[in-house]
């Protein structure tokens, strides 16, 4: 297939690896499309109380998630779709390692949260698995004690 360089700038955009090569005159572009592969975005670590809960913003799809505009929008807006070469993938959260149980409020979504009964390191992951192929991702959460009840009072 031979395009032209602007035909090939306006299907950047695409969702696809594409490599060009020139043609022997110059003339066009030989592109080759290779589909990108299955990934999986955990997020960051983070600390948080123990009773507490934390938001677990994941994403699962193909190539690099989306970055999120500088926009109005709502923080925990989810980002707009691309355009996905495969299946959609399905995402699951689960414990990997720590001291105590972790309740997630839906453990199949990529937005969801967590509580922890217990203080400690955990590691979390999520799975996202289109049928055919998985990829996963973990983030570390430090869970500590919230502070006294009552306030201390200098000596």
């Amino acid at each position: 297939m031979t395009i032209t360089r602007r035909d090939m700038m306006k299907r950047t955009g695409m969702v696809a690896v594409v490599s060009a090569v020139a043609g022997p005159l110059g003339d066009g572009l030989t592109v080759a499309a290779e589909a990108l592969p299955l990934n999986a975005i955990a997020g960051v670590d983070r600390v948080v109380m123990k009773g507490g809960k934390t938001y677990l913003n994941g994403w699962a799809g193909y190539g690099e998630p989306p970055r999120r505009a500088r926009s109005n929008a709502p923080r925990n807006a989810e980002p707009a779709p691309a355009e996905n070469p495969g299946p959609a993938p399905a995402t699951t959260w689960s414990k990997v390692s720590g001291p105590g149980d972790v309740q997630f409020a839906d453990p199949k979504a990529a937005f969801t949260t967590a509580t922890f009964s217990t203080p400690g390191a955990y590691v979390l992951e999520v799975t996202a698995d289109n049928g055919s192929t998985k990829a996963s991702s973990t983030l570390s959460v430090k869970v500590e004690l919230p502070p006294p009840a009552t306030q201390l009072t200098p000596v």
